[in-house]
């Protein structure tokens, strides 16, 4: 009796543990998210940053300012691309998150806002000196269409921009050009470069960009990916991006194509370290979104992770029977935190199933629109 009354208690600790352990914070929308490194490389786009930019990149970025009900607005970035088919109006590509209802956590759900599309305003040209010569458009009647596996968004605009601004290709090269030097245009949350736009209201921001630090870093690793629903759909890269810079284009800088579609970052931390990444829709997902055939990707996904998980056990296994560590040593270690007990084989062995539960990692992640 003594025996099963000392295991139950320690399977309850083991419990509270592997429920508390790791889980520092959750997904929460910064202002701050994320300045990767000792300086801040985002520059307004004036003067000498003008000319480090192709005329077709500047042109084919886009101020996207959502108005809500309350008299809030809620804004992000977008780039132009092609319409849909020969003869359709020219459409912006951004995040599903900048139009979606948010929980009590602040966090994006599946479901859009009211007034996503029907009260959405498109400026074009949107920059610090030059605001009388902005272009605004809107968002086409039921035209947007969102992935909220993916976190973006399509929508067509009520008619096509003028001449100067081209719609931008998606990138068709290796699905993780590591390496590959970046570059974004974006329209993030700087006090000093808000500007009310043509139409009146509330004042928004002028374009910046990241042109310097900003490399491809590659695709997440397959173990990584159920901590956040996009990361198997994702490039990490090492771009400045802050809040307002949701929904820009992640472009190469000697294409001009379009890598990726920014949605913020994720800092992961392990018992060994912490790292942060900027992370951006990669463009072959924003491909399958467009074709409405992301079902397909997001089913080999699911596949790859039970793969992985499996191959995983198996070489937990392996390691085990050749160090002979036991079974139960062997999760505990695993664990954000160690129990110490005594020999009890029940005991242990409880312990090691509920310390499957615990996070292999402990996250914070940022959507930054």
């Amino acid at each position: 009796m003594q025996r099963t009354k000392r295991t139950l208690v320690l399977a309850a600790v083991a419990s509270l543990l592997a429920a508390s352990g790791c889980k520092r914070a959750g997904v929460t929308v910064s202002r701050t998210a994320y300045i990767l490194g000792p300086t801040n490389d985002i520059l307004p786009v004036k003067g000498d940053t003008v000319q480090r930019i192709s005329p077709d990149v500047l042109g084919a970025s886009a101020l996207i300012a959502t108005h809500m009900a309350d008299n809030r607005i809620k804004y992000c970035s977008g780039t132009l691309i092609a319409g849909a088919k020969d003869g359709d109006n020219e459409r912006i590509l951004t995040n599903h998150h900048c139009f979606a209802v948010t929980d009590a956590n602040d966090k994006a759900t599946a479901d859009l806002l009211p007034e996503a599309c029907t009260e959405t305003h498109v400026y074009f040209g949107f920059l610090q000196g030059h605001i009388s010569d902005v272009v605004e458009l809107g968002c086409q009647a039921d035209s947007l269409h969102t992935s909220f596996d993916g976190d973006v968004a399509v929508f067509t605009l009520d008619q096509n921009p003028p001449d100067g601004h081209k719609p931008i290709q998606l990138w068709t090269g290796d699905d993780a050009p590591e390496g590959r030097t970046a570059l974004i245009v974006h329209y993030p949350d700087v006090d000093a470069n808000l500007v009310v736009p043509p139409d009146g209201g509330a004042q928004l921001p002028t374009a910046a960009a990241t042109l310097d630090n900003c490399k491809v870093v590659g695709n997440f690793p397959v173990n990584e990916w159920d901590l956040d629903r996009t990361l198997a759909f994702s490039l990490r890269h090492t771009c400045d991006l802050i809040h307002g810079s949701s929904g820009s284009g992640l472009i190469d800088a000697e294409t001009g194509q379009l890598l990726g579609v920014n949605w913020g970052g994720i800092k992961i931390s392990y018992d060994d370290g912490e790292r942060t990444d900027n992370v951006a829709t990669k463009a072959s997902f924003v491909a399958a979104f467009l074709a409405g055939q992301t079902d397909t990707l997001i089913k080999a996904a699911g596949q790859q992770k039970q793969q992985n998980a499996a191959d995983a056990q198996r070489q937990e296994r392996a390691t085990r029977k050749s160090s002979g560590v036991s079974f139960a040593d062997g999760i505990k270690r695993k664990a954000c935190g160690t129990i110490g007990v005594g020999e009890d084989g029940a005991a242990a062995f409880l312990l090691g199933l509920l310390g499957l539960v615990a996070p292999l990692a402990c996250l914070r992640k940022r959507r930054i629109g």
